[in-house]
């Protein structure tokens, strides 16, 4: 008969699911401070408007209250 050794349990199979779980966070972290980087938020004042510019040619105006867009890197108020 041969001998079996005993099962030893596995010393960096823990060490490795955290890092996972770590390395996954930050790489949100990362892909949500990029958005955060383009989001465009101004407030037109009462009595005034706001020309929404996109890459040199006029989108729209905005009407005085807050302006706010999830994505807009090459717009201006």
């Amino acid at each position: 008969m041969s001998q079996r050794e005993p099962s030893r349990p596995s010393i960096g199979g823990a060490g490795r699911t955290v890092g996972r779980t770590v390395m996954i966070g930050v790489a949100l972290v990362i892909v949500g401070v990029a958005l955060f980087s383009t989001f465009k938020f101004r407030q037109v004042d009462e009595g005034q408007r706001g020309i929404i510019i996109t890459q040199g040619a006029v989108e729209g105006v905005q009407e005085p209250g807050i302006f706010f867009r999830i994505f807009a890197p090459f717009t201006r108020i």
